[in-house]
């Protein structure tokens, strides 16, 4: 991956800078109506990615894009694409952060902030069954972006990795393995490391903080109470020298 290269615009006639970009995905998931197994009952919102896509044509992601300095917040940002995408209104406070996509190998190194949310069944049947939907254009969106919607679960999305793009089938699988510490806000991971599960709570973990640094006062204290002593008792050989 080569470093950030200066440029001049050509409108103004100042130098900037070529960075990686901020991008958001966000996957939309509902139960189904036989259980809540996060491997068996959860299922994913994909879209087909239609000839009006710039790559990747024909094939499945979940509702993406580049955050606009419009959006103002990051959130609004993966809400919007969301809504051009999929024609759903959702919550930004109803997303859950579960971590970023980074790395020279993942959207051509720029940075993709990943959110999910669990909507209802019959709101996500509606989608993959209306036409309307598919009008991403009169949304903001790009003409002949979608091709279709499905829902899939994790079984599926297994047995055929091939029909996916940008990763979104591994991150079905990092979904159902840590929903329930992605929906408590416990769970981070990106390309490099994930952050491992600390399920001390926030006042334990103060608690701790707090032992931890009294105990340094204390072995401050023992060690200034120690040289008090030395100097006490070479005062009193001085004295007792002296007189």
């Amino acid at each position: 991956m080569e470093a950030n290269k200066p440029f001049t615009c050509k409108e103004d006639g100042k130098v900037r800078w070529f960075s990686p970009s901020i991008a958001t995905v966000c996957s939309v998931c509902c139960w189904d109506d036989k259980g809540c197994d996060p491997t068996e009952n959860l299922l994913f919102l994909f879209e087909k990615r239609g000839p009006g896509c710039p790559d990747n044509v024909g094939l499945y992601c979940m509702p993406c894009g580049y955050y606009d300095f419009s959006d103002q917040y990051i959130r609004k940002g993966a809400v919007r694409e969301v809504m051009e995408e999929t024609g759903l209104e959702v919550d930004p406070k109803n997303l859950y952060f579960f971590g970023v996509g980074d790395g020279p190998s993942d959207n051509n190194g720029n940075v993709t902030l990943r959110y999910m949310t669990i909507l209802d069944h019959e709101l996500l049947r509606s989608v993959v069954s209306s036409k309307s939907e598919l009008s991403t254009k009169t949304r903001g969106g790009e003409a002949g972006e979608v091709e279709r919607y499905v829902l899939f679960d994790l079984r599926y999305i297994q047995k055929h990795r091939e029909e996916f793009c940008f990763g979104h089938d591994r991150l079905v699988e990092l979904i159902t393995k840590n929903l329930d510490r992605i929906i408590g806000n416990r769970f981070y991971c990106d390309n490099l490391c994930e952050m491992p599960e600390n399920k001390k709570s926030a006042k334990t973990l103060i608690s701790d903080y707090k032992l931890k640094s009294m105990e340094k006062v204390r072995k401050i204290l023992k060690k200034t109470e120690i040289m008090a002593e030395v100097v006490k008792d070479k005062l009193t050989e001085a004295i007792k020298h002296n007189y």
